[in-house]
């Protein structure tokens, strides 16, 4: 799973934790994942830390879809949700200003780029879950490095 996902209800935080090569389509999944956790709140503090990504690969249709949700929340009565993301260097910082290009014109971005978890907490005025949001952080690395390694370990045939 390349998306991990954890709620933190007592900060009105939501987190996202991507691993490995990870698509447009499965930030998008995982997003309508959180939207159906019990624990969800709409207007939460998001935080997406794309630190342990290797490779981004998001396609025009996956920005149209994510603009579409946004279109949706508007039309709800809800405003987009503050999403801050942790950069893995300069090209996130590019890149989230190339989806700015394309969306701002249809729907208001709330959006930040930081390079660590303080400064995104800081730009949610959340500073004081660095301490919980950094232990669910961990917790969801540690999921993804053990899927990584399970995924890579050679798989024994006892057939064979």
């Amino acid at each position: 799973m390349p998306v991990r996902y954890a709620i933190l209800p007592e900060h009105h935080a939501l987190l996202y934790v991507c691993a490995g090569h990870v698509t447009g389509r499965e930030l998008l999944a995982a997003e309508r994942q959180a939207r159906g956790d019990p624990q969800r709140e709409m207007g939460a503090s998001i935080v997406i830390d794309l630190q342990m990504v290797r490779e981004l690969d998001i396609e025009l249709a996956d920005w149209k879809a994510l603009i579409a949700l946004n279109r949706q929340l508007q039309a709800s009565g809800y405003e987009p949700e503050r999403t801050a993301l942790i950069a893995r260097g300069a090209h996130d910082f590019t890149l989230v200003g190339a989806f700015r290009l394309i969306a701002d014109a249809v729907v208001p971005l709330r959006i930040h780029v930081s390079e660590t978890l303080g400064e995104a907490l800081g730009w949610h005025g959340i500073s004081r879950a660095v301490e919980d949001v950094e232990r669910a952080r961990r917790e969801l690395q540690l999921e993804a490095r053990a899927d990584a390694r399970g995924a890579a370990a050679p798989r024994h045939d006892p057939a064979g």
